[in-house]
């Protein structure tokens, strides 16, 4: 893609290279494919060219910074913009912490790419876990995709929940436009992110996690190293990857402590500071002047 702006190049313009994944990564993630295979390879010399080809290159997290800087591209040439709420969205509900049960429904809400390796059928499993023992009396998993009938794991994901009879506790929902998320997520009880860390899965910071807590709201989520990097052990409700059990204890942990779940916000929301909207668009900015 970067090599569609050759001929700009050629007569003087400065190219920045957004790498926001590092493909190799994503790859071997999202298609299970070996590391070592020839695939893998041509992506990794895909990368040497891309890099190389641009003026400068931003991504979005520091072991992204870390994976290009040792494998493709010098270090003092990569720039970190985080993954930020937006703030044309989200300001008016920062700093809004709300831990008041809105109903006496446990709203519960995933949002984001439905597929194996996020693992929403943990979660699944673990609200049937907590509907069989009766410990949240109602209990309700609403799901927003980004993209509307996304992949063939939306339709399995349907069947598992009929198979766990969890028809009237389960909720799909259409996708919904940006400016419309931080009141949808207000309105839940509890947010979760669960996905099985791998090569990408465990430094990929996803934006949905800043967001939720942008809006104050608080998170059970697998313990990933991106997350323990960015946010630490106390301020999210993290639980082991792939196990039910421990996913659904840190469900009931959220239903039972609201105090600790508005303690654990603030802790995350402090944290989010490093994530501030005008504070990234000013390191782009300060790199556009830079580069011009």
């Amino acid at each position: 893609m970067v090599f569609t702006a050759i001929i700009q190049k050629i007569l003087g313009a400065k190219i920045i290279l957004d790498v926001h994944d590092p493909m190799p990564e994503l790859f071997t993630s999202k298609f299970q494919i070996c590391k070592t295979s020839l695939l893998i390879w041509f992506l990794k010399i895909e990368e040497q060219f891309s890099t190389r080809f641009a003026d400068s290159v931003i991504t979005a997290n520091h072991s992204f910074r870390d994976i290009l800087a040792q494998r493709s591209c010098p270090f003092k040439k990569i720039t970190i913009i985080l993954n930020s709420p937006d703030g044309r969205f989200y300001k008016k509900v920062l700093n809004n912490i709300n831990s008041e049960r809105k109903s006496k429904r446990f709203n519960i809400l995933y949002i984001g790419t439905l597929a194996e390796r996020y693992g929403l059928d943990i979660v699944l499993n673990a609200v049937s876990k907590i509907k069989k023992n009766g410990t949240i009396p109602l209990v309700k998993l609403s799901v927003i995709p980004k993209i509307k009938n996304e992949g063939d794991y939306s339709k399995r994901l349907l069947q598992e929940v009929h198979n766990l009879n969890l028809d009237d506790n389960f909720c799909f929902l259409e996708p919904v436009p940006h400016d419309k998320m931080p009141e949808i997520i207000q309105a839940a009880d509890l947010s979760v992110y669960t996905p099985l860390p791998d090569v990408h899965m465990d430094i990929a910071l996803s934006l949905k996690i800043p967001e939720v807590v942008a809006v104050g709201r608080p998170l059970v989520t697998s313990r990933l190293s991106v997350l323990l990097k960015y946010f630490g052990e106390d301020a999210l409700f993290m639980c082991k990857p792939g196990n039910i059990g421990d996913c659904a204890a840190k469900i009931l942990q959220v239903y039972k402590n609201p105090d600790e779940s508005r303690l654990r916000t603030q802790k995350a929301q402090k944290a989010l500071k490093k994530f501030d909207w005008e504070k990234q668009k000013q390191v782009y900015l300060k790199l556009v002047h830079e580069l011009s």
